[in-house]
């Protein structure tokens, strides 16, 4: 396994819930992105992506996008544990 990260997307307004699933779409063309889903709550798509080294570019692209207004990034910590 390699770098796994959360991508909270939100979209800037005037993007309906239609066009969230068409977006969607998009993004999960992307290299790296193994699935997105639609949310409602403080973002609109969440974005699950996995590297070997690095979710960088990924993330400077669809930050990118026209109709994206912000992304965060949550990293996913590789040490393991025992619960």
């Amino acid at each position: 396994m390699g770098l796994r990260a959360y991508l909270l997307i939100r979209a800037k307004q005037g993007v309906d819930e239609a066009g969230l699933f068409k977006k969607a779409q998009e993004i999960e063309c992307m290299q790296q992105v193994d699935f997105v889903d639609v949310v409602r709550g403080t973002h609109d798509l969440v974005a699950i992506a996995e590297s070997k080294d690095t979710v960088d570019a990924l993330c400077l692209a669809v930050s990118s996008l026209d109709w994206v207004d912000d992304v965060d990034v949550l990293r996913v910590l590789c040490e393991q544990y025992s619960g």
